[in-house]
């Protein structure tokens, strides 16, 4: 393993579950795959797999260094809901 990056929510301090991981060689992350993706960790089965580049992005990638990414049974997307800001309008029966 040569670097670890666990990613963390800028308002709580928390971990958002998930994290990269840079393996020495592509034969390393092949193993950390094989033998870390399903595993059960603290209640939460691990889901394990090469990292995928951003879409938008143009990433060079060395054969050299392999990312894994580590995904502690969490379901992303969405986000904030169940909050209501309002918004729009004046302020309702006010007087002035």
């Amino acid at each position: 393993m040569a670097e670890v990056f666990i990613a963390m929510d800028k308002f709580s301090g928390r971990s958002r579950g998930f994290a990269f991981v840079t393996m020495g060689s592509d034969a390393e992350a092949k193993a950390a795959i094989t033998g870390v993706n399903g595993k059960n960790v603290g209640g939460r089965d691990l889901t394990v797999n090469e990292a995928r580049p951003k879409k938008r992005v143009a990433v060079v990638r060395s054969a050299a260094a392999a990312a894994v990414v580590v995904v502690a049974g969490r379901s992303f997307g969405g986000g904030g809901g169940g909050r209501s800001f309002g918004g729009g309008g004046g302020g309702g029966n006010r007087r002035y």
